[in-house]
């Protein structure tokens, strides 16, 4: 028994989940202040996991991604693009110094697509569909680390975060030329009309 607990995958596995149930729980709650808030421990959770998985360059990004979200949870809407754009070009120079191996990038992308689309708060579809490229980015780094908790975690998010999609959008089945891609148009381009 005293192996189990000595154990650095062990651990790393504990904190990998307990940075899911955060993500989990940050889906369930409505106001987006309370939603980066619970990011905040969720991304410490994950950059603990990562750490003793030997991830270091996804353990800065996660830190700075949940000092970030403080950032945008607290301060005022007009500084949200500028700590956005800040926090993208701090990790960006980190990982050109940093990275070893192809993978150490894909924290990166993933972020890059997670926050960009977050410049324009009001588009929701847009933020969606950003997510979902998020996670088959960090989907593919969690499979190349061994993160049991990180392929599970993306997995489930992607649906829940798909199903929503599919609710608020109205998707239909074997009419995706009328649902799916008016909404990815949508989504892309807010400004130009589509129709069903």
């Amino acid at each position: 028994m005293g192996d189990v607990f000595s154990n650095t995958l062990f651990w790393a596995q504990i904190l990998g989940f307990l940075g899911f149930m955060c993500s989990a729980t940050a889906w369930q709650l409505k106001n987006p202040r309370h939603i980066m808030l619970m990011y905040v421990p969720s991304g410490l959770f994950w950059s603990s996991h990562y750490f003793l998985l030997g991830g270091l360059t996804a353990v800065f990004i996660l830190i700075l991604s949940a000092i970030k979200d403080i950032c945008v949870a607290l301060l005022p809407n007009k500084f949200v693009a500028f700590i956005i754009l800040s926090f993208l070009a701090a990790i960006s120079i980190f990982t050109f110094f940093s990275y070893a191996k192809f993978i150490d990038i894909l924290p990166l992308l993933a972020m890059f697509v997670l926050n960009l689309p977050r410049l324009d708060r009001e588009n929701r579809p847009l933020i969606a569909r950003g997510f979902i490229a998020s996670q088959f980015l960090w989907l593919m780094y969690n499979i190349s680390v061994g993160s049991i908790p990180g392929i599970i975690s993306g997995t489930v998010l992607t649906g829940f975060c798909l199903f929503g999609m599919a609710r608020h959008e109205e998707w239909q089945l074997g009419k995706c030329y009328r649902t799916f891609f008016p909404s990815l148009v949508r989504s892309l381009f807010p400004n130009l009309r589509t129709y069903p």
